[in-house]
């Protein structure tokens, strides 16, 4: 049913053009009838023409004389004359002295048959050495029906293919101009569908359209995303107080615990628990914190427009270098980048020192005693090498959360996996590779 609606409302666009369209298509088609007309004479009795003169040149090689024919006049030329040829065609008026000229013969069709067609061909041939020329005239008077039957024909039969030509070529252009109009709507509001984001606090606007089709589809959407993003505000408001709420227990818990040991009277078993308990928290605080920026990052805080500023990558690598400085040297690992190097980029502060402190920290837990960093820089982005075991997974998967694997049960598996989601947020592009015993992580913002 909403199908044959739409068809016949399509249908319903498409003949009220016609309506215009024909007559000025018909006027078209009758005045290349009679360009058609000028041209077949022009063209088709040129050619009959000269086709008679070289039969004529042809009798004069074989008897050496000018034959004699109705219609055909010879002139000697002058010895110094040039070979030539011209076709002229042209209408002559006869005026009829028993004929009043009134308003009402300008419309009658005696008036305009009342006329001599003259066709006429000239062309030089050579006789003994001497050049002629012949001339052809044909005249013919019009009669009732116009010009000759076949040029009529001729010129029908172009002017049929001329009219549709023009109706195709009409047909498809208002075929394509119509379905343009009426799928426009449709076109527009999946553009705002396209660019709308879940994050934005507005609600998703569709324009309003005279199909009923396209305003049931948008009205189908609108319900969607609604639900969808009232559920989505709810899993944030949700996610928000999780991570304010359970951030306090978790230091209360914490500083009970560290009470509890400057106890004097605990037994060496007691306390040993009482430090196991307190990892557990001292983890679970670090998850909760790694978990909660990492949802910021994908989803609250730095959803939409990012706030850009010129950055430059070195000083903030130098940075981040000198809040490890003594774990470094603790580890004895030799870092080597260049220092002088001015390496910019426009891009979020905040985001860009998070990643380099969670790639500096990865390189440096995940690295041996005595090894080494090497930090270098690329045209659109720089890498981070550490020596390091042989790791048992690779490629993509080293960025999945908790799936790093450590002997170190105080590390929490989120340093990359926050690395990635930054580079998603910014457009970056982050490669890991394992090759010549180093681990190999490399970001470039220009995909």
């Amino acid at each position: 049913m909403a199908t044959s609606q739409y068809s016949k409302r399509f249908i319903t666009k498409i003949k009220k053009v016609y309506v215009v369209a024909l007559p000025l298509l018909l006027v078209v088609t009758i005045l290349f009838n009679n360009y058609v007309i000028d041209v077949y004479y022009r063209v088709f009795y040129r050619i009959r023409f000269k086709n008679q003169v070289e039969v004529i040149a042809s009798t004069v090689k074989q008897t050496g004389k000018l034959p004699i024919r109705d219609g055909v006049a010879y002139q000697l030329l002058p010895p110094d004359a040039k070979p030539y040829s011209y076709f002229t065609y042209q209408f002559y008026d006869l005026e009829d002295v028993n004929n009043t000229f009134n308003f009402w013969t300008i419309f009658s069709l005696n008036q305009h048959l009342n006329n001599k067609r003259i066709k006429e061909y000239i062309r030089t041939i050579p006789v003994k050495d001497r050049l002629y020329e012949v001339t052809i005239t044909e005249v013919t008077m019009n009669e009732p029906g116009g010009p000759e039957s076949e040029a009529v024909i001729f010129a029908v039969a172009f002017s049929l293919v001329l009219f549709f030509i023009l109706n195709w070529a009409f047909f498809q252009i208002n075929l394509n101009r119509v379905s343009y109009n009426l799928w426009r709507p449709f076109y527009n509001n999946l553009r705002r569908i396209k660019s709308y984001n879940i994050r934005n606090k507005e609600p998703l606007v569709l324009l309003k359209t005279n199909v009923r089709e396209f305003e049931l589809f948008n009205q189908a959407v609108l319900d969607f995303t609604n639900k969808t993003q009232s559920a989505y505000n709810q899993l944030r408001e949700f996610t928000e107080n999780t991570a304010h709420e359970l951030q306090t227990p978790l230091s209360i818990l914490l500083a009970k615990v560290e009470l509890i040991l400057k106890r004097t009277g605990l037994e060496s078993e007691e306390r040993k628990e009482l430090v196991d308990i307190k990892k557990t928290i001292v983890r679970l605080s670090g998850i909760h914190k790694g978990l909660n920026l990492l949802s910021r990052i994908r989803s609250i805080q730095y959803a939409g427009k990012i706030a850009r500023m010129e950055l430059n990558i070195n000083e903030i690598i130098s940075e981040s270098l000198e809040t490890y400085e003594e774990l470094i040297e603790y580890r004895n690992i030799e870092v080597q980048y260049e220092s002088s190097i001015q390496h910019r980029i426009s891009s979020n502060e905040e985001l860009v020192r998070i990643m380099v402190d969670n790639l500096l920290r990865n390189a440096i837990q995940h690295n041996i005693n005595d090894g080494q960093i090497l930090i270098m820089y690329q045209p659109h982005g720089f890498e981070i090498s550490n020596t390091g075991v042989s790791s048992e997974v690779t490629g993509e998967d080293i960025f999945s959360r908790y799936h790093t694997k450590s002997a170190d049960n105080g590390r929490l598996g989120l340093g990359l996996a926050i690395v990635e989601a930054i580079c998603e947020t910014l457009e970056f592009s982050c490669v890991y590779q394992y090759q010549h015993s180093q681990h190999c992580i490399r970001i470039s913002w220009k995909k």
